[in-house]
């Protein structure tokens, strides 16, 4: 195959995803997106003007399908429920 023939196949399309796209597709808020993006745990934002940035659709893809999986211990309130489920009955008194 030749390189012109390599520039004839049409590639995906590639989108930017503003900021309220971006939290639906990943379920976070617009707050949480920035906190994790400065802590750089999110992928950067590129500039679309002075004023207006955007996400690539491919790089947000791509940081959730590198997530790990939750195990139990992750899921809110485990550990309470865990704690909970080890102690000992109360005893009545006769």
């Amino acid at each position: 195959m030749t390189s012109s023939q390599l520039h004839a196949i049409p590639s995906a399309p590639r989108r930017v995803l503003r900021i309220a796209d971006v939290c639906e597709r990943v379920g976070l808020s617009s707050t949480t997106v920035w906190r994790l993006q400065r802590a750089g745990r999110f992928p950067p934002p590129v500039r679309l003007t002075d004023q207006a940035v955007g996400w690539r659709e491919s790089d947000v893809e791509d940081w959730l399908a590198n997530l790990p999986v939750a195990s139990p211990e992750d899921r809110p309130g485990y550990a309470a429920a865990a704690h909970a489920a080890r102690r000992r009955p109360v005893r009545e008194e006769d």
